[in-house]
């Protein structure tokens, strides 16, 4: 009698559970749009001046099975950086003229660790950042995806296939100048990061280059992203998002075209 109650209380307390975990999918999925409405709102009413704010952006990771929709904000007025390295967001500032900022980090870059050099060093916004070059293939990783493009690069030369991997740094404003540059270098494009393929800001970055670079595609643009469904917990994680082995895959067959 005892373990069939001890059962019971395991069992109405895991219900218990999930239907908070529930309400708090529901809050979030409320809250993003209205966080980025606030701060560009914040922004206006204040005459522009600069505010700065900082989001989480969850990184559909395993025992999560919330989704990342920091890729998906859409902001006209507020500068929306995604950086991936502890020195970038460290340096990602501007003067006190410009527009405020919304940072959104990606909680499973928390462990990182890195260098910070002393004094001021800042990078303007709006300006990629090229990690590695390469001749054959341009690979556009954003925030967490990054570290994993970065191996994938170093796999997939050993293999005779040159990767230029590019971190945009910043959403809002985008660097196409930088990407569109290599594009006509390469020929080739794929865009990695962990939010949903639909929406996604792959699809924006794809849509550009099809504007400013279209004459010099060998072959249609590729996206890596986390697939558009509940992002599961344990094994079944890493079918819905990317890793190094996906887009090593993507990258393989795109030089075959």
């Amino acid at each position: 009698m005892l373990r069939s109650l001890t059962l019971f209380q395991l069992w109405t307390y895991l219900r218990v559970a999930c239907i908070r975990a529930l309400h708090a999918l529901v809050i979030l999925s409320l809250t993003l749009p209205n966080l980025a409405g606030s701060v560009q709102s914040i922004h206006a009413v204040t005459e522009k001046q600069p505010v700065a704010d900082n989001l989480t952006g969850i990184p559909r990771s395993p025992g999560d099975e919330k989704d990342d929709r920091g890729e998906r904000v859409q902001l006209d007025e507020v500068k929306t950086a995604r950086p991936w390295y502890l020195t970038t967001a460290a340096q990602l500032a501007e003067g006190p003229d410009n527009p405020s900022v919304l940072f959104i980090e990606n909680v499973k870059l928390y462990g990182s660790k890195a260098e910070v050099p002393d004094g001021e060093h800042l990078v303007p916004f709006g300006r990629a950042r090229i990690l590695k070059e390469g001749t054959d293939v341009t690979l556009v990783a954003i925030s967490g995806t990054v570290p994993e493009s970065l191996a994938a690069a170093e796999e997939l030369l050993a293999e005779g296939i040159s990767t230029e991997v590019i971190d945009p740094r910043t959403l809002n404003p985008l660097d196409t100048r930088t990407i569109a540059q290599s594009l006509r270098k390469t020929g080739r494009l794929v865009i990695t990061h962990d939010a949903y393929r639909t929406c996604g800001v792959a699809a924006e970055i794809s849509q550009r280059m099809m504007e400013e670079a279209f004459d010099y595609l060998n072959a249609p643009i590729v996206r890596v992203t986390g697939l558009d469904v509940p992002v599961p917990s344990g094994p079944l994680h890493f079918s819905v998002v990317p890793d190094r082995r996906k887009i090593i895959a993507a990258v393989q067959n795109l030089s075959t075209h």
